[in-house]
């Protein structure tokens, strides 16, 4: 797996679909969603139906952030849980309000490979 990316979301249920759904139609030939690369959606406790838009998009995978330890952020917590169930060489982390555009996911894992990022 090349990529894994992580959004951590709270409550974000006006936003997330048009995130994610952005990020599921960076599938394409030789970048394959669930092959090549994978989405994590890491619910921080939302109380609206943020986690039910995402179970609605099958490739998806949703998780459940564990309660912070002290001192932590609920938002650096769900980073951390994504960070830690991630299968992907590369780490992508954007927040549930955010949408991209097509190509970018592949562009941005060929420029760290060609520019050897480490």
């Amino acid at each position: 797996m090349r990529l894994t990316v992580i959004v951590p979301a709270r409550d974000e249920a006006d936003v997330i679909a048009a995130c994610l759904q952005s990020m599921t139609a960076q599938s394409e030939a030789g970048f394959q969603i669930g092959e090549d690369w994978e989405l994590l959606l890491v619910d921080d406790g939302s109380s609206d139906e943020t986690r039910a838009i995402a179970e609605g998009l099958t490739a998806v995978t949703v998780l459940s952030a564990p309660p912070p330890p002290a001192g932590w952020t609920g938002k650096a917590n769900a980073a951390w849980s994504g960070a830690k169930a991630a299968r992907g060489e590369w780490l992508l982390f954007t927040d549930a309000d955010t949408v991209h555009e097509a190509g970018n996911l592949c562009r941005a894992v060929h420029e760290a490979e060609r520019e050897r990022v480490s």
